[in-house]
């Protein structure tokens, strides 16, 4: 951003009192002392609503500092709006829940011919990580139930493939006395052993061929 413009939005926030409005500014630009000194600067004016204290807090990464009573009065207060209770969700960590109001809404706007609004929350959804907290979220969930396969392929959607690598080595012998080729072809992988990656590849093409 040009120097000037942010030198000059400073000033015009500053001027107006609006602590919020900077906290974000500064966030924008990473300046996180500043931004934290103006987030608890806002969140001493008498008028920042509760949306807004949740709002600087989740910027923060401090949702954990967020009163009990702040989130239940907005609980209630988006009770019937399922987009904006989904970011509410989404500040307060709670990523499946976030996920299960976006798409309640995203069909909504859809039944109604908003194919705008649908496309846009859809986009938000996306571009706030809420697809990778999904499958982190399936990642602990296979963790939880010792699921070698369905923790290799959560490790493969979120692109960690030395953490993928490290999950197979550990568990070789066990995946090679299984009759999961497909976790036998990711050992292949993980253990660089071309050829039979390629053998497993063909096995696995002739075993499910539609033919």
């Amino acid at each position: 951003m040009d120097l000037e413009l942010v030198t000059s939005l400073a000033e015009i926030y500053r001027d107006e009192e609006s602590y919020w409005r900077l906290a974000m500014h500064y966030d924008a630009i990473q300046n996180i002392e500043l931004r934290d000194k103006y987030i608890d600067l806002a969140l001493q004016q008498q008028d920042t609503d509760d949306e807004t204290h949740i709002f600087l807090r989740a910027m923060q990464g401090r949702a954990d500092l967020i009163p009990l009573d702040v989130i239940k009065r907005e609980r209630e207060r988006l009770a019937d709006n399922p987009l904006q209770l989904a970011r509410l969700h989404k500040h307060l960590g709670e990523y499946g829940e976030a996920a299960a109001a976006y798409v309640r809404g995203v069909v909504d706007r859809l039944s109604t011919g908003n194919t705008f609004a649908a496309a846009f929350y859809l986009k938000e959804l996306y571009k706030d990580g809420l697809v990778e907290e999904l499958f982190k979220l399936a990642l602990k969930d296979a963790i939880q139930r010792k699921d070698i396969y369905w923790q290799s392929r959560a490790l493969e959607e979120l692109g960690w493939r030395s953490e993928l690598r490290e999950l197979l080595l550990k568990h070789a012998s066990e995946i090679r006395e299984s009759d999961d080729l497909f976790l036998q072809e990711k050992l292949a992988w993980a253990e660089d052993d071309s050829r039979a990656y390629v053998d497993l590849h063909k096995e696995i093409a002739r075993r499910y061929s539609d033919g």
